[in-house]
């Protein structure tokens, strides 16, 4: 009988040795997770802001498209409009961007 009770102290220390260690690398699992987790949250939180400026900056161009100058800058290079009596000197070297300089 007293090997028996040599034994169960040694069994339990195993088991409870086993538990330590499976909660260990559940826990380092766990944290490895949640560090992900909080770095895509990051990667999202960054994305909305730059999203949010993109918003701010569209608003404010809708805004704008009813002045004579975004008509204006629309015209021009969107469109490669000119005034009257403008004359428009093309650089080859910079291919088809257009210089323009007012003749009065």
């Amino acid at each position: 009988m007293r090997t028996r009770r040599k034994s169960f102290p040694l069994i339990y220390a195993i088991i409870i040795l086993i538990t330590l260690i499976y909660f260990a690398f559940s826990m380092s699992k766990s944290i490895g997770l949640r560090n992900q987790k909080l770095e895509i949250l990051s990667e999202n939180r960054r994305e909305i802001s730059s999203l949010n400026n993109d918003i701010k900056n569209l608003k404010r161009e809708i805004n704008n498209a009813d002045t004579i100058e975004f008509v204006e800058k629309v015209a021009r290079d969107d469109l490669g409009m000119v005034k009257p009596r403008e004359i428009v000197y093309i650089d080859k070297s910079k291919g088809s961007s257009f210089n323009l300089h007012r003749q009065n």
